[in-house]
């Protein structure tokens, strides 16, 4: 007598209506956590306590108002960071490459980021990432190591003559400046634009 066909076991379909909040974690390792929650408390608490046991901490964390859709907002969120940086083994919703403060800008603004329809559903447009405040901590030639004011470190260029060693206005160590970033960087390194105070 022939087995009767297996019943796979479904997970439920999020309910895109539901009402809750994006949440981002950055934990000590550079890792960027973004998801969904209907209760920010303990779903941070959660995953603090987990990093904890692999000695990791969170170093910063945000927390989104209340919304109505936000299955679809994380799931934009989840795409758009994904688009700047890559997955990390730990899952779907778990970036490396990606400073906080570039994670933060897209989630505060990911109901402007421009989801385009396709097969996937998933592909969206990153935004170009306003003014940061970055120290300067290491000069090149061609590229400068920048620590955003959210702690991240990244490799930028700048693409401004003026800004070099023989330049009109050539950027120091330690110098605290503005700057804007294109959305998603090219080999790990962000294009980056001087911003005036």
């Amino acid at each position: 007598m022939p087995k009767p066909p297996r019943q796979r076991k479904r997970r439920p379909r999020p309910d895109l209506g539901a009402r809750g909040y994006l949440y981002l974690l950055q934990f000590s390792n550079g890792v960027i956590k973004a998801g969904k929650t209907t209760d920010v408390a303990a779903r941070q608490a959660e995953h603090e306590n987990e990093a904890a046991r692999y000695d990791i901490s969170v170093v910063n964390r945000w927390s989104s108002p209340l919304h109505d859709d936000v299955a679809i907002l994380e799931r934009r969120l989840v795409a758009v960071l994904g688009r700047i940086g890559q997955n990390t083994k730990a899952g779907r919703e778990y970036f490396n490459g990606v400073p906080f403060s570039v994670a933060l800008h897209q989630a505060t603004n990911i109901d402007k980021v421009a989801s385009q329809r396709c097969c996937c559903g998933k592909c969206v447009e990153p935004l170009d990432i306003g003014r940061v405040g970055a120290l300067v901590t290491e000069l090149g030639d061609e590229e400068v190591t920048l620590r955003l004011d959210c702690g991240s470190l990244i490799r930028a260029e700048f693409n401004d003559p003026d800004l070099g060693s023989g330049g009109q206005h050539p950027l120091s160590l330690n110098d605290h400046i503005d700057v804007q970033l294109e959305p998603t960087p090219f080999n790990g390194v962000w294009t980056a634009y001087y911003l005036a105070r």
